[in-house]
């Protein structure tokens, strides 16, 4: 899988990993001001984005655990076939 570094050890999901099993968690960072785009323009940021920001990291979601079900079927069937 992966290794967690000394000083990492402590860290929230490096516990939720060890102890309960739970392998993928992830960090979303949002700044309430602004960020600046690929035009190296400043954007500022309005309800619209968060809740774009919001659907995209749901759907994402979604598509990542279809995929996680998806390579376990496969796995269960191949282990049947043994």
């Amino acid at each position: 899988m992966f290794k967690i570094s000394r000083g990492k050890k402590k860290t929230a999901r490096a516990v939720f990993n060890q102890k309960y099993g739970i392998h993928f968690s992830y960090t979303v960072e949002a700044s309430f001001a602004s960020f600046m785009s690929k035009e190296r323009e400043v954007v500022s940021f309005e309800r619209k984005l968060y809740e774009e920001m919001g659907e995209n990291i749901i759907n994402v979601t979604y598509e990542f655990l279809k995929m996680i079900e998806e390579e376990k079927r496969v796995y269960d069937e191949r282990k049947r076939m043994k």
